[in-house]
């Protein structure tokens, strides 16, 4: 037995590897192998380690690669078929370059490349220092006013970054508008600027807090005053009409003088007279002002003031009784209503009220569609414009319809 293994042992191993190739040929035409570009995914590990550091530099999120492997082990991949591991606790402060060589979950496989190879990162420590903060306060305040006392909370605050940067800063600025204003400014939150000599903003930095609070004081010029205006009128409305309300724009003008002058005067400025006598419509007049000896307006464009006067009519009501009456009624049919009379409360204008006549008011039922029986039907009250019917007693009436027997 073993001299006949030891004559034929050269047959038996040209067939072993005939079958060998015979079953990589076979295996290769069912599972061919073929090159592929797949990804890796980058993981970082430990970053919370540089949580006093600022970390710079661009770490992709995958990896490219380019694999030869057979077509199965791909169509098996539920996830990236790689990874990339990048430990930060390993990293100290400094610039470091670091590879990017993949992992690759692939069995068999040959790397044929991959993309980027390294990936260059900076680690820098964070250093905090605290800065004074600057109001800045810009446009001017009303005519007659200036601008005083400011203050600010905090009067500082918290930045932090690295050196660099913060070797750049010079000042912390907030900006205030007090532009038009006449009496203290005040905001709760001012968002606070870093910058540098040349008033340019600087990135990167962290503020804490990032607004303050301030005020500005407003106060006026004792050679100036505010005055408010009291409009004037001449008159009475016609008869059956009221002043409802009256208005003046502007409100309040600014008038400038003398020192002594301006504060000796009174507390208010009137209007020229408007007349209303004997008006049913309502007033809108630009009138001019009397203004006291020795100050003057600030502004041409305060030598008017617009007053406006609204009219309307006294408002009142009255009862008054009528009795309704049948329309559209057919020939062949009569029609009883019950009750005979109703009570109807009127309101509007005094004047109108008071001129009615028996026509103006009048009730009807439309009978036109009514079936011989016994009806509820709400009456229709006929009334003159700008008179209103509050009510009417009954609301609905009898009609009673029967066919006129001949």
């Amino acid at each position: 037995m073993w001299r006949w293994v030891l004559n034929n042992a050269g047959l038996l191993a040209l067939s072993l590897i005939l079958g060998t190739v015979t079953w990589m040929v076979f295996s290769l035409q069912e599972d061919p192998i073929d090159e592929f570009t797949v990804s890796a995914k980058v993981i970082r590990k430990n970053e919370d380690a540089l949580s006093n550091t600022l970390l710079t530099g661009d770490i992709p999120s995958n990896v490219t690669m380019r694999v030869r492997t057979p077509r199965s082990q791909i169509a098996a991949q539920r996830e990236l078929p790689g990874m990339v591991e990048i430990d930060f606790k390993q990293l100290g402060v400094g610039q470091h370059v670091i590879s990017l060589k993949p992992t690759v979950n692939l069995q068999p496989f040959e790397l044929i490349s991959y993309s980027p190879q390294t990936a260059t990162i900076k680690v820098e420590p964070l250093v905090q220092i605290k800065i004074p903060v600057v109001l800045s306060v810009f446009g001017s305040p009303a005519t007659g006013f200036q601008a005083n006392q400011t203050s600010i909370e905090p009067r500082e605050i918290a930045i932090t970054g690295t050196q660099q940067t913060l070797d750049k800063v010079k000042t912390a600025i907030a900006e205030m508008s007090v532009a038009g204003a006449r009496a203290t400014v005040e905001a709760a939150a001012i968002r606070v600027s870093l910058r540098d000599a040349n008033g340019e903003i600087v990135p990167g930095l962290k503020a804490v807090p990032e607004s303050i609070a301030a005020k500005v004081g407003i106060e006026q010029l004792r050679n100036y005053r505010d005055l408010p205006i009291v409009p004037r009128w001449r008159g009475q409305p016609a008869e059956g009409y009221t002043i409802q309300d009256i208005s003046v724009d502007p409100l309040v003008v600014t008038v400038f003088g003398s020192n002594n002058t301006v504060q000796a005067t009174k507390g208010f400025i009137e209007t020229q007279e408007v007349v209303i006598n004997n008006l049913q419509n309502d007033v809108d007049e630009r009138v001019g002002l009397n203004v006291p000896a020795g100050v003057a307006l600030v502004t041409e464009t305060q030598q008017t003031v617009r007053v406006r006067i609204k009219i309307s009519p006294v408002l009142s009501s009255r009862t008054v009784k009528r009795k309704p009456s049948l329309i559209g009624l057919p020939a062949n049919v009569k029609g009883i209503i019950s009750p005979s009379t109703v009570d109807i409360v009127l309101s509007g204008p005094v004047a109108r009220l008071n001129n009615l006549i028996e026509d103006d008011i009048k009730v009807t039922i439309d009978a036109s569609n009514l079936k011989e029986g016994v009806h509820q039907v709400e009456p229709k009250i006929v009334k003159p414009d700008g008179l209103q019917a509050q009510s009417v007693l009954p609301a609905t009436l009898q009609v009673e319809i029967t066919a006129i027997r001949r």
